[in-house]
């Protein structure tokens, strides 16, 4: 069973669970490179480790001594050092992106734009909205029960509006919304 979990030209017991573009062929044409190539990493490693076990077993003299004159010294500061290609990396390129990092993407967007319209940001738009409404309440049963029905009333009528404007022709919408925009107009005058 668990020789049908691996993926390759053969096998359907993925099926299209991992999306294969038709248009790559490499994987197809690595299917059938001669098995002689694909072994070519295997040889490498075997033979790296066979020597290493040459060097280090009849030649571990030999290496201290190379190790040790002036060609050994300056190969092992060389490859060491990696030419001070992680130098120049984290001086350049990380310490950049961390700095980067620090001021835009948390200074402006966490702290800036995430608090602004995030918990914050909610917190301060309720307090603006609370304050002119909770002059409104009177603490009278039927003023809160006339708001009550008078926000039904308005909320049923905006869901059938939007419903009429879906199902009539275009200058009846134009007509309506002329209408409604007069209404509003003259209650706010």
């Amino acid at each position: 069973m668990s020789k049908d979990f691996f993926i390759g030209l053969g096998s359907d017991f993925w099926l299209s669970s991992i999306y294969q573009s038709p248009q790559v062929y490499n994987l197809i044409d690595a299917e059938f490179i001669p098995t002689s190539i694909k072994l070519i990493p295997l040889f490498f490693s075997f033979g790296g480790a066979f020597l290493s076990f040459l060097f280090y077993s009849f030649g571990a003299k030999t290496l201290v001594s190379l190790k040790l004159s002036n060609s050994g010294i300056i190969l092992y500061k060389f490859l060491n050092r990696k030419w001070l290609f992680d130098r120049i990396y984290t001086e350049y390129i990380a310490q950049s992106v961390l700095k980067f990092s620090y001021h835009i993407s948390y200074k402006v967007i966490d702290r800036g734009i995430v608090e602004t319209f995030g918990p914050y940001g909610v917190v301060q738009g309720v307090s603006k909205i609370k304050n002119p409404v909770k002059n409104w309440h009177s603490g009278v049963l039927y003023h809160y029960s006339f708001s009550l029905i008078l926000f039904l009333v308005l909320s049923l009528s905006v869901v059938s509006l939007f419903k009429f404007m879906l199902t009539t022709s275009f200058l009846l919408k134009w007509f309506v919304v002329i209408l409604i925009y007069l209404i509003i107009i003259s209650f706010v005058i």
